[in-house]
């Protein structure tokens, strides 16, 4: 048979199955898919962020479970109860699942100090137990990256779109001094309250979508996709400038480096986007304002950022060795305890969660590197599950430097730092048998059975 008879009769097979009724585990997955790829960043913002003041989980702890992180942490299990799929436990998987296993049982040994068990057992179940069910749920059930991943970035743009639109309307067009005081100071209603309250806390979250979108546009896509995901990347690249984060802008600029490298693009706009690039780093430097703001990091002032990062750092590494087994308690390291929050989220956990803690921490950042790696080499750095790895271990490996919330994992009952990550670790993890890549169309038969469901390979 010629070849062009062969790619006839292939694509043929593909538009019968397209045709084909979608089965139940199919219609399951896919609801799985994109109610966590919507659900997760809402969860953080408002109005999902005050869920659990409206319930008042405090005074009625049983209402955690009706609290955003616990139904996503359920929906992620029913999807892989109804629809399960292949986790491929390759080496770097293995160090995940141990960094997680080792964060839960410092979570269970640090209820033993707490002065606040219900508090503490509550941050337990929303920043532990949830992100834990959802990464277990996705690596282990055949719901579409590619679903995850749009709907994600999807959500993402719609609560951006209106915390920068805040911005506008209250402050006008953003300048170096604009950003300097709106970042410092905090009114009702502002861009912060729209956002995750916090600005550096909104800045390491928003390293997660910024990666997805930088490299995943590097995929096997549209020309039209990959001209929305650029647009969706400069959205987020722009409210990330609006909080106004030193080392989350310097994480932005080194990802957008990256993306540069690894994606293959015309000369012409690779020149473009670096000269632009250049510009506006120099621009933003050369401000009177902005070059004051960056000397702060290498000043040697006791009030300096720098002093405040080593001496809150410092402070919870010894607080940690008078716990080290259990730490004070999860969340009860805090500045309502009278502590400074340790600029690292390995300090953190072990003043909260003692030895296990850290190792948790430092595991799920090496496995989560190695995982991007591996998946780089294989999938190519535009593959859903390649970008979602990246963007793990980019926020990772950011919080050993700058924890963006607690242990990166919460803050209060909010728990969407470790629920993204969770979701972004578990598309790494898994594999999806829905996709029919068109490499595998051009060059060999696709291998299924009678029900032309694709066999789940590892790469």
């Amino acid at each position: 048979m010629s070849v062009e008879g062969t790619a006839g009769q292939r694509q043929r097979t593909l538009a019968t199955r397209a045709w084909r009724p979608v089965s139940m585990r199919q219609r399951v997955a896919s609801v799985v898919a994109g109610g966590l790829g919507l659900g997760v960043p809402l969860s953080g913002f408002n109005p999902f962020n005050n869920a659990s003041d409206v319930l008042d989980v405090g005074q009625q702890p049983i209402l955690v479970l009706l609290t955003p992180a616990v139904l996503l942490g359920l929906l992620a299990l029913v999807g892989a109860a109804v629809a399960p799929g292949a986790c491929c436990w390759h080496r770097d998987v293995k160090i995940v699942a141990a960094g997680g296993a080792l964060l839960t049982l410092g979570f269970g040994l640090s209820l033993l100090a707490t002065d606040d068990i219900w508090y503490s057992i509550l941050i337990g179940v929303t920043a532990v137990l949830a992100p834990a069910a959802v990464g277990v749920g996705v690596a282990r059930s055949t719901i579409s990256a590619r679903v995850v991943v749009t709907c994600l970035l999807l959500a993402c743009c719609l609560v951006l779109i209106r915390a920068d639109l805040i911005f506008v309307q209250l402050y006008g067009l953003p300048t170096p001094q604009t950003l300097y005081e709106v970042k410092f100071s905090n009114r009702p209603y502002d861009f912060h309250y729209y956002t995750l309250g916090n600005p550096n806390g909104t800045a390491a979250w928003l390293l997660m979508p910024l990666a997805l979108a930088l490299f995943y546009v590097g995929g096997p896509l549209r020309r039209e996709s990959r001209v929305v995901l650029v647009g969706v990347g400069v959205l987020i690249a722009s409210t990330l400038v609006l909080t106004y984060s030193r080392s989350a802008l310097a994480a932005g600029i080194l990802l957008v480096i990256g993306a540069l490298v690894a994606i293959p693009m015309a000369r012409a706009i690779r020149c473009a986007i670096i000269v632009v690039l250049v510009v506006g780093v120099v621009a933003f430097a050369l401000s009177p304002t902005n070059r004051e703001y960056l000397s702060v990091v290498v000043s040697t002032d006791q009030v300096s950022s720098a002093s405040e990062r080593y001496t809150s750092t410092v402070d919870g590494i010894e607080v940690a060795l008078d716990h080290p087994l259990t730490g004070v308690g999860l969340g009860r390291y805090n500045a309502q305890t009278g502590h400074v929050p340790a600029h690292t989220a390995a300090a953190q956990a072990a003043a909260e969660m003692g030895v296990f803690g850290v190792l948790g921490v430092s595991l799920l950042t090496l496995g989560s590197v190695m995982l991007a790696v591996r998946l780089i080499r294989a999938r190519g750095c535009g593959h859903p599950r390649a970008a979602a790895a990246i963007a793990a271990a980019t926020y990772l490996v950011f919080n050993v430097f700058n924890a963006g919330a607690s242990e990166g994992l919460y803050s209060g009952y909010v728990s969407v730092w470790g629920l993204t990550l969770a979701l972004l670790l578990g598309l790494a993890a898994g594999e999806d048998v829905s996709q029919v890549t068109a490499d595998q169309v051009r060059h060999a038969p696709p291998a299924a059975d009678e029900h032309g469901d694709q066999e789940p390979t590892c790469s």
